[in-house]
């Protein structure tokens, strides 16, 4: 089963009478899910195909994460709460999908390069989840607060990649597709469906 699959079960799953230290768990399981798909996504070997693939994976990751805290969110209104939420984040997202597609258009040095990308993407997608958990369990947080808390749990998300974790996600979960990014956009955005892998995650765990 995809990861994306596993995000359809989880939105499928009514977390209303589910104690919040589980919620929790599963939130920060879906944002480690998405922080390895999110650097699967930087070793494909297609000039600026990581630009076409992050929105919508960032926006399936809201998605799930708003199911669990109670907000069932269209694909349109996930989508729009993740670009709310990476203007939080500045231009930080952005800026580093931009250079690392620049470095694929690199003869040989840019494949290097763009397997090298795979621990930062995996940083910024980590601190883009645990901005969006906040986001929808504390919406009472300012900007400000939510910058911050972006800014340091990127930081976290740097201590928190392995390289082994992220071979065994592209080895296990990874699907051959003729278009990747086609194949991300269609099914992120199929609507609210669907649980996640059995073992529970805590926040700060590696995947």
């Amino acid at each position: 089963m995809s990861w994306l699959d596993t995000f359809a079960e989880i939105r499928e799953t009514d977390w209303s009478k589910v104690p919040a230290p589980q919620r929790e768990a599963k939130a920060n399981e879906v944002v480690t899910i998405t922080s390895y798909a999110s650097a699967a996504s930087m070793a494909v070997p297609v000039p600026f195909v990581d630009l076409a693939l992050l929105m919508p994976i960032h926006s399936a990751m809201v998605m799930t994460v708003g199911k669990i805290y109670g907000r069932a969110l269209s694909s349109t209104e996930a989508k729009r709460v993740a670009m709310e939420l990476g203007a939080v984040a500045g231009m930080t997202l952005a800026g580093h999908a931009a250079i690392t597609a620049l470095k694929k258009l690199i003869p040989i040095a840019g494949w290097a390069l763009a397997a090298a990308s795979a621990g930062s993407s995996f940083a910024i997608t980590w601190g883009f989840g645990q901005l969006t958990i906040e986001y929808f369990e504390h919406p009472e947080l300012s900007r400000d607060d939510l910058s911050k808390i972006f800014k340091d749990a990127m930081a976290e998300g740097a201590k928190v990649f392995s390289k082994d974790a992220f071979d065994r996600f592209r080895a296990e979960d990874h699907e051959e597709v003729e278009d990747p990014a086609e194949a991300v956009v269609d099914r992120a955005a199929s609507g609210p469906e669907a649980p996640a892998p059995a073992a529970e995650t805590s926040r700060g765990a590696s995947g």
